[in-house]
């Protein structure tokens, strides 16, 4: 099986600032909308995210794992952009998509995203994260780490109830290859306290019990791999889809003996074209 994770292209081109003001979206959202006017609108772009999708069209993988922030804001035009762009994308049943600190924004963003978004988060009416979807022996797990938060913070939060139903789910799944998606680094100390996932302990805790295999996230708009820790699944961070030197991470996954195979590599655009600029193969054994 061939996954592609992606992440963080904030693709959507918020109302004017002036529309906002006459919303009265002041505080959060405005300061929000300045940040994306004066600088993520010139570092990350759609020429070259379209330019990444072009690449990773060429390369027919079973399933594109997206990890959040779509938006820049939240708001429900940009939730519509947002929905139209996965729609020409790929089919829901190629998409497995968890939701950034970007697209659940503010108070109003949850209702709208799971509306406008509702085949490609692939939750039932009443379903709550974790998502868990099986490709062969292989199970994707998709948390939801985002949460509206004050002005100036971009903490996520995965919540008790999330992290039992993830325990729960990868004791019914432990004897397949497992993947953990979230947009949140997952473990304490990835990231400063601004950004961190407050419940990053609990998260280690309930992996300690009940381990995975693969952890991708995204949130630090940076490419890294050097964060997965001794003992422990990998654990990669995939920089934006939509920046200069846009980045996207290729795993192929088959079973070989009592275990996996994984191949994996990073592939970033540069004034050549895409490039691989890390690779890298070992083997996960099967539990006993």
């Amino acid at each position: 099986m061939r996954f592609i994770h992606l992440t963080d292209p904030h693709l959507t081109v918020p109302p004017h600032g002036r529309t906002l003001a006459s919303r009265s979206h002041y505080g959060k959202r405005y300061l929000g909308y300045a940040s994306w006017a004066n600088k993520r609108r010139h570092t990350l772009r759609r020429v070259w995210l379209d330019e990444l999708l072009q690449e990773v069209n060429g390369l027919a993988a079973d399933q594109l794992l997206i990890s959040g922030d779509l938006t820049q804001i939240g708001l429900e035009e940009e939730i519509v952009q947002a929905r139209q762009w996965l729609e020409a994308l790929a089919p829901p049943d190629r998409i497995t998509f968890v939701p950034g600190n970007h697209d659940n924004f503010a108070g109003e963003s949850w209702d709208l995203v799971r509306r406008e978004w509702s085949e490609f988060l692939h939750l039932e009416s009443r379903q709550q994260h974790p998502v868990t979807r099986h490709f062969g022996d292989v199970t994707v797990l998709g948390l939801n780490s985002a949460v509206p938060t004050r002005p100036l913070s971009a903490c996520g939060l995965l919540g008790a109830g999330q992290l039992e139903r993830l325990s729960l789910a990868l004791e019914r799944h432990r004897d397949t290859f497992k993947i953990l998606l979230l947009h949140h680094p997952p473990l304490p100390g990835m990231i400063g306290f601004r950004k961190r996932l407050r419940d990053a302990a609990a998260l280690a805790g309930v992996l300690t019990e009940q381990p995975v295999d693969l952890v991708l996230h995204g949130h630090r708009h940076r490419n890294l791999s050097a964060d997965t820790p001794a003992a422990g699944p990998r654990i990669f961070c995939t920089g934006p889809a939509s920046s200069k030197d846009a980045s996207f991470r290729v795993f192929d996954v088959a079973r070989e003996g009592a275990g996996w195979r994984v191949e994996a590599t990073l592939r970033q655009r540069t004034a050549d074209g895409f490039q691989v600029s890390e690779a890298e193969r070992w083997m996960v054994s099967a539990p006993d």
